[in-house]
């Protein structure tokens, strides 16, 4: 880790999502993609600070409830997962639902795009790919579809067929911090530079 780094600076990050944001399926709390991707950037030397607003079996809908209270946080990242549950509502609604997080005034947004064993089946239906056009934004920092990311045997890391074992939240961690550790120095850099 860089020296120069003022471990003083924060970093906040705030996590938007279902079932799988929340952990069900891991051990304990720490096995978690929160906790893993989170941990890792501390362990780096990083001063991490995070909110998970998170509830099982919840759709994006169920997210923009949730508006204010991320807009209250003003966190520096802003991870964004609802696409398990969101293939059950409209298109409309969930054109209108990434639209309305599209407006959110701070923060670099991920969109983090997690596939249960049905979806990654099915990867190339129809349904899957308009899903994941109607999230496009230029707002995003980074729209990450984790299909080609995850192993070809994906269902076996899922305790239900749904949600991750512990090592299959390793592997999304890992994915997340693969595509977010650039983000994190950025931020870093600038806040270092403003101070």
């Amino acid at each position: 880790m860089n020296k120069n780094i003022n471990k003083q600076e924060t970093i906040k990050i705030l996590f938007l999502g279902e079932s799988i944001t929340v952990g069900q399926g891991a051990d304990t709390i720490r096995d978690n993609y929160v906790s893993k991707t989170t941990n890792h950037f501390k362990n780096l030397g990083f001063n991490i600070e995070y909110n998970s607003i998170s509830k099982g079996g919840m759709t994006s809908t169920w997210g923009i409830t949730k508006i204010q209270e991320v807009i209250n946080y003003k966190a520096d990242i802003i991870i964004i997962e609802f696409f398990i549950n969101d293939q059950y509502l409209s298109a409309e609604t969930i054109k209108n639902n990434y639209s309305i997080f599209s407006a959110i005034p701070y923060g670099e947004i991920i969109i983090f795009n997690i596939y249960d064993n049905v979806l990654f089946n099915n990867a190339n239906q129809n349904i899957t790919n308009i899903n994941l056009n109607l999230q496009d934004s230029s707002r995003w920092y980074k729209k990450i579809d984790t299909y080609s990311k995850l192993p070809k045997n994906w269902g076996t890391y899922l305790v239900d067929g749904v949600h991750p074992n512990n090592y299959g939240y390793s592997i999304l961690s890992q994915i997340l911090i693969d595509e977010m550790t650039g983000l994190i120095l950025k931020i870093q850099l600038q806040k270092n530079i403003v101070k």
